[in-house]
């Protein structure tokens, strides 16, 4: 059996929570939408600091007061089809922000 360090790192290893998305928190009302995708709609105001599932295939963030976005927040989300960015107040959209979204249709 391990001891000292390592059962510490153990212990840690399976007992930190995993990373949650804004589904699980609640942050946004998340539906299904066939067998394995989700529609997500949020209703947050400003800052969105929390994962977004890389299932969806619509995602609403009409009016939630954002400013800004991260360059990184839509970066696992390949399946997106839709997205509503509609009614904040955007300064700035980093470069790469949509490079990973090869199926977005409608923005």
């Amino acid at each position: 059996m391990f001891t000292g360090p390592i059962q510490v790192i153990l212990v840690l290893w399976f007992v930190a929570p995993c990373e949650s998305d804004v589904c699980s928190q609640k942050i946004c009302q998340c539906t299904k939408f066939g067998r394995t995708r989700l529609i997500v709609k949020c209703r947050v105001h400003g800052y969105i600091s929390t994962r977004i599932p890389n299932n969806t295939v619509e995602l609403y963030l009409s009016r939630c007061s954002l400013g800004s976005i991260t360059e990184d927040i839509f970066r696992n989300l390949a399946v997106l089809k839709k997205l509503d960015l509609s009614n904040n107040s955007l300064r700035y959209i980093p470069q790469n922000t949509f490079r990973n979204m090869k199926k977005l249709e409608i923005m």
